[in-house]
């Protein structure tokens, strides 16, 4: 590893780099979207040559995993997979020693081995979905004081709630599509009762949703009551409440990515449709068919959006507004569904760590990879040094008090 593995200054008259650990991984259905957007994070910050990279790796038992060799997507596609990753052991997160670093330490350094002990000076989170980019893992960086990039705990809690965020979003006077949400627990008691709710309050075709997941896994588009019947028993595999949305008509979808330090900058990318074959972009068609976000091929995004100047503009200051709203940090990419006949925009959802980081979005809006990583660094950082200037304690006489 040429990462620094201590705390201690350099010689003089030369600078420590930072090491900058890429979280990734975890326990989420999401969990192979993640590994693909972290590899290609990892990439434009080696080819910035300024950083310390440490790719670290959180497997589908909640085991922390570190090394260079998984700075390459070919680790992951290896058909000894779990075979090697065994052979690289576990590490530790050392809750003791951390404070303003984050250090983790060998799980096991042998008999006459030392434990391997690593710093980590920024966190650079790449997860995707539960466990990662719902506000947990930001807990964890609050707590052990230590800079990392994008959104905080409540943005991220927040932002992964669609139920939750959605209301929100009606009270800032956004514009959303009718819905309705329910939890498994009602639903396993009153299905007759749910179905005819769903019917009487909205119109075929209705898209059913997992209120907190991402990247369309459990999503289903149904026309009628057999088809309904059977997406609410499949979302209910992936969670625990689902939101169900009505189709809007003449739909073209628009994204448009902010990257930002809440109201010191805030920058808004080219708004992009997003093209597919089937009712709605699949996990497979965002991802993997060619022109996808990660296969190569013949693009299918339409940059920007085929909407009027002044519409592109709208959603840029919508886009803004939904950043703001839930006091977002970083990079998040704010979803709207367009009805093209009546140019109405509806705001759909808020992704604080979108998959692959929407670089083609980026690249399209003049920004290069290299450009967005390092000033989403640069973002996190200074989000630090702001909140290191608030006051967390407060001394009283309480305890003197008989």
């Amino acid at each position: 590893m040429t990462y620094q593995t201590t705390t201690t200054n350099p010689p003089a008259g030369r600078a420590r780099k930072l090491n900058i650990g890429v979280f990734f991984g975890s326990r989420s259905p999401e969990h192979d979207v993640s590994i693909i957007t972290a590899q290609m994070i990892i990439k434009a910050l080696k080819n910035l040559n300024k950083y310390e990279i440490v790719p670290i790796y959180l497997d589908k038992k909640g085991r922390w995993r570190i090394s260079e060799k998984m700075g390459d997507i070919k680790f992951f596609q290896d058909a000894n997979f779990e075979k090697n990753l065994n052979k690289l052991g576990e590490y530790l997160l050392n809750l003791d020693c951390s404070k303003d670093f984050l250090e983790f330490q060998s799980k096991d350094g042998g008999l006459f081995s030392k434990r391997k002990s690593i710093i980590i000076d920024v966190a650079f989170p790449a997860f995707h979905g539960s466990f990662g980019e719902d506000g947990t893992i930001q807990g964890l960086f609050e707590i052990l004081n230590i800079p990392y990039v994008g959104c905080g705990v409540l943005a991220s809690a927040l932002a992964m709630d669609k139920i939750v965020s959605r209301k929100i979003f009606e009270k800032e006077g956004f514009s959303v599509v009718n819905y309705l949400y329910f939890n498994k627990n009602s639903f396993e008691k009153k299905q007759e009762e749910i179905f005819q709710k769903i019917e009487n309050n909205l119109t075929y075709p209705v898209f059913v949703k997992p209120n907190l997941l991402g990247s369309s896994i459990g999503v289903s588009k149904v026309a009628n009551r057999k088809e309904l019947e059977f997406a609410m028993e499949v979302v209910f595999q992936f969670d625990k409440k689902t939101i169900i949305e009505e189709a809007v008509p003449n739909l073209i979808e628009a994204n448009c990515a902010i990257i930002g330090n809440l109201e010191k900058e805030l920058i808004a990318s080219l708004p992009e449709q997003p093209i597919y074959k089937q009712d709605f972009q699949t996990f497979e068609e965002k991802y993997l068919t060619k022109g996808g976000t990660i296969k190569k091929g013949a693009k299918k995004n339409i940059i920007p959006a085929p909407l009027p100047k002044n519409k592109l503009e709208e959603i840029q200051k919508l886009a803004k507004k939904a950043y703001q709203t839930l006091g977002c940090a970083g990079i998040s990419r704010v979803d709207f569904l367009v009805d093209a006949k009546a140019m109405k925009i509806y705001i759909n959802e808020i992704n604080t760590l979108p998959g692959t980081l929407q670089f083609h979005l980026w690249e399209a809006s003049g920004i290069t990879r290299e450009q967005l990583v390092e000033k989403l660094i640069n973002y996190g950082l200074q989000s630090f040094k702001e909140r290191k200037k608030l006051i967390y304690t407060f001394n009283s006489s309480l305890m003197n008090q008989s």
